[in-house]
């Protein structure tokens, strides 16, 4: 499932069709949402953001009530997160030449170049944005007002009897 709320669950087929659904447990009623070759998809706000895998795999929204298509960002995407607020989407480029993390600002559409190569575990706590370098143990940070600033994620240790 890509979101679970307290009434339903969204998800994409995975069967005949990759289509967006959402299902009520307690009505057990299953909902079409969006008719679409779709990826990933997370209800966030009043949005269902998801990869569209029939647009190149470019990262995409719909209304929670399937209405309104749009195109966020035109590259091959193969991960992403969006601020609960959907302010900004973070996301990676993987078109096989130039891989890199990308920050848009979905108000703007401005886009920043966030690190070369390439990366995936997106998580967004706050204001803070970590990801995972692809098949390292390599985690990095960055602030979301100051998306030049990379850091590697490097915590205390908290065992007891090290």
């Amino acid at each position: 499932p890509g979101t679970i709320t307290k009434n339903a669950v969204y998800y994409a087929g995975t069967g005949e069709n990759h289509y967006i659904y959402s299902y009520n447990p307690d009505s057990k009623v299953t909902t079409e949402i969006y008719k679409g070759n779709c990826f990933q998809p997370a209800l966030i706000g009043s949005s269902i953001y998801f990869i569209s895998l029939s647009a190149n795999y470019n990262l995409a929204k719909v209304d929670d009530d399937g209405q309104n298509p749009t195109i966020l960002v035109e590259d091959r995407c193969v991960s992403y997160n969006v601020t609960p607020d959907e302010r900004y989407a973070v996301y990676q480029i993987d078109n096989g030449t130039n891989n890199r993390l990308e920050m848009i600002n979905l108000e703007t559409m401005e886009k920043n170049v966030i690190k070369e190569g390439d990366y995936n575990s997106i998580s967004i706590i706050g204001d803070v944005v970590f990801f995972r370098e692809y098949a390292t143990d390599e985690v990095y940070y960055f602030r979301l007002g100051a998306p030049d600033d990379v850091n590697i994620f490097n915590p205390p240790d908290l065992t007891e009897n090290k």
